[in-house]
């Protein structure tokens, strides 16, 4: 069988990867409520830096600039890690459930996916779960 979803993109869901029903209620990619979590890593790029992917320190504006080339976006309130980062630091079920190992999120589509399938192995487009990886990646340090 198979099966087309479309989306709200960045639309982001946290949900109990045993149950399946969200945690909170999803941030949609025009909320802005992680502007202040955007202003912290601005300022963390700006003088702390990032590494490229070569493996060169950037500070700056080319910190910020490294960060889009490494990600494929603009550091934003878009991203869905940060929305994942407001979660776990302003959702005490969400916390719970990260702390416990129990937390799964991503797109819509994705967790539509989940519910729908359940055990059964399913793919979503790459373009959906790169950003939040990338983001990981070379971040995990600060995120």
């Amino acid at each position: 069988m198979h099966q087309g979803i479309t989306n709200q993109r960045e639309t982001t869901i946290a949900w109990s990867r045993a149950t399946g029903k969200p945690l909170c209620r999803a941030i949609v990619w025009t909320d802005s409520r992680t502007r202040s979590i955007v202003q912290h890593f601005q300022s963390k790029l700006e003088t702390e830096g990032i590494k490229d992917e070569e493996g060169t320190l950037r500070k700056g504006t080319e910190g910020i600039e490294a960060l889009r080339k490494i990600t494929g976006l603009p550091l934003s309130t878009y991203f869905s890690a940060l929305k994942l980062r407001w979660m776990i630091d302003n959702n005490p079920e969400v916390r719970d459930a990260h702390d416990g190992d129990d937390l799964a999120f991503g797109t819509v589509e994705s967790w539509l996916t989940y519910v729908s399938v359940s055990d059964v192995r399913y793919e979503v487009d790459a373009d959906y779960f790169l950003e939040p990886c990338r983001w990981c990646r070379y971040q995990s340090p600060c995120f």
